[in-house]
């Protein structure tokens, strides 16, 4: 019997343990890891076993170059949102290349038609299809996430609670597969197929180039093709200017050379602290006419201590604009998660009724049981419970019904519907 380093029986089923490499033992906190294999064959956990062990030094490499970027490590997340949406978009690149046209039958597209129902409803053999092919893809790929065992004729399945990386990595096939058949649909109706359904897949076609080119797409990169993008050429020169000033600070504070993905809501919040440290109208000011840099032009007002620096409402537009550029960022698929989103500061208008304040807020919680009659009248009691948790608007919490919130990813999400005005 071939014996495999690291790998360990505990009952009856087997382990890989694997000691971390001693100069990531500090930034990972702790010195092993532990890795179940959900088998009870030594010939399938050996296989196992070697795949994770390139898995984990391949993850241990990239920690080393994250660390020498000056990244924060999560010990706890195996893959990236951008990871997981990179591999993904690639998948459906590779499959929208290999595509054929399909004829025009009524069966044919009742059977499509059936597909996307499936998918959107959560069909329980939908389900399990996408599973299989997440399983095909996660092995062929190596991808660090955990997948159920497979099951052996004449015993009982073993017990496997997913990942939020596997829950998040299905739901991302599953919006691949109903463009893909959304755009067979457009095919048979004598469309190129090359129009996305979904904004994750905009500019991803047979003929495009491998949306794997975005990898290592940079901050400095980034803002080249939003500012070449032709979707946002209606939008106007006075649109336009309000990024001037947002791009010049990042690129600044953030380096243009960064890798966008890596961006910090900590660094974004510092690229706001300089707006608010800005002059108004700097440009008209000769005292900064030879300032080269923007932290030049705000140490110079620093000193200078007399020139009006930017209104509370320009920040907040400048703000506002940096959140913009990384929608846009999303949107594009070029990273999953905006880093200065709801970061603009709130105009204190005058006359406006102020925000209670914790005392007030504990009074109002304690009074919830005696106005909701012990809970009879139970949506005098949880409008304000979940207007208080989640900033929801009161108007939306009415509206909920129970099929509104859903599990997703570990966690459970309140689905709001968007209203559509009656034609």
């Amino acid at each position: 019997m071939l014996k495999v380093t690291g790998l360990i029986r505990r009952g009856s089923t087997y382990s890989l343990r694997r000691r971390v490499p001693s100069d990531l033992v500090k930034a990972l906190g702790k010195s092993e890891v532990v890795i179940a294999l959900h088998t009870s064959s030594h010939k399938v956990a050996a296989e196992a076993a070697r795949l994770e062990s390139v898995r984990l030094d391949r993850l241990w490499e990239s920690h080393r170059e994250a660390l020498k970027r000056g990244e924060a490590i999560d010990p706890a997340r195996k893959i990236t949102d951008t990871e997981l949406r990179r591999v993904v978009t690639g998948h459906f690149w590779q499959h929208e290349r290999g595509v054929r046209a399909l004829p025009d039958e009524d069966e044919i597209r009742d059977n499509i038609e059936h597909d996307i129902a499936g998918y959107q409803h959560r069909d329980p053999s939908a389900e399990a299809a996408l599973l299989a092919q997440a399983k095909v893809i996660i092995r062929e790929q190596e991808l660090p996430i955990e997948v159920p065992a497979a099951t052996v004729v004449g015993k009982l399945p073993q017990s496997f609670e997913p990942s939020n990386e596997l829950v998040q990595f299905v739901d991302l096939i599953r919006r691949a597969d109903v463009e893909h058949l959304k755009r067979s649909l457009d095919r048979m109706d004598g469309q190129h197929g090359d129009r996305e359904h979904d904004p994750m897949f905009e500019g991803i076609s047979a003929i495009s180039k491998p949306p794997a080119v975005v990898e290592g797409i940079t901050l400095g990169d980034a803002i080249k093709r939003f500012e070449t993008d032709p979707m946002r050429a209606r939008l106007g020169d006075t649109a336009d200017a309000k990024y001037v000033v947002t791009f010049r600070t990042m690129k600044e504070v953030i380096g243009e050379e960064r890798a966008l993905a890596s961006i910090t809501r900590a660094e974004c919040a510092t690229v706001q602290e300089m707006f608010s440290a800005l002059p108004s109208n700097v440009s008209k000011l000769k005292p900064y006419d030879h300032c080269k840099t923007t932290r030049e032009i705000i140490a110079l007002a620093a000193e200078r201590k007399t020139d009006r620096l930017l209104s509370p409402g320009t920040v907040k537009v400048y703000t506002r604009t940096q959140a913009a550029f990384f929608n846009w960022a999303i949107n594009k698929g070029l990273i999953a998660i905006n880093p200065a989103s709801g970061m603009a500061p709130k105009n204190a208008k005058k006359g406006k009724r102020r925000a209670y304040d914790i005392d007030q807020m504990n009074s109002v919680l304690a009074s919830l049981p005696e106005w909701s009659e012990q809970g009879s009248l139970a949506g005098r009691y949880w409008l304000y419970i979940i207007a208080i948790f989640s900033g929801m608007r009161l108007s939306e919490i009415a509206t909920l019904n129970v099929d509104d919130i859903l599990p997703r990813y570990g966690s459970h999400f309140f689905r709001l519907w968007r209203r559509t005005s009656a034609t």
